[in-house]
């Protein structure tokens, strides 16, 4: 099973004719044929009832079809993952300084986001510092 073969029978389902859909998936009929049958073969189910007159979806094809649908959507979702993931400013960016400095990074990163065009979601922790007096943790 392919995502080609769930883009065709989502084709076929929605025109509900071989022809049409194939020239919707910008394929020859034939090869569009060979592919939904060649599922259908592999699933063990008929997902269509072809006659001369009209292609009417099987009840178990409508299931697969709609799972089909649910199938290509996600994978648009996974591009558009991908896409994001290839901007390296986009995302949360967490930032620790300590309070005195606190303010400064947070000032450059703002203003190279606007300079760039981008949207960037930070949030800055500022640490205290503990200490008494003297070096070493004795606080004595």
């Amino acid at each position: 099973m392919t995502l080609t073969e769930l883009r065709y029978i989502t084709a076929v389902a929605r025109e509900r004719h071989f022809g049409r859909a194939a020239e919707a998936c910008f394929v020859s009929q034939p090869t569009l044929s060979v592919a939904v049958r060649k599922l259908e073969d592999e699933l063990g189910v008929k997902l269509f009832e072809r006659n001369a007159a009209e292609v009417t979806v099987t009840p178990a094809g409508e299931r697969i079809v709609a799972q089909a649908l649910r199938v290509l959507e996600e994978t648009e979702v996974i591009k558009q993952i991908a896409e994001q993931g290839k901007d390296q400013l986009v995302g949360a960016l967490r930032l620790g300084a300590i309070n005195t400095i606190g303010p400064y990074p947070v000032s450059y990163t703002h203003l190279r986001a606007h300079e760039t065009g981008r949207h960037i979601a930070y949030a800055v922790f500022c640490l205290k510092l503990w200490g008494g007096g003297g070096g070493g943790g004795g606080g004595g």
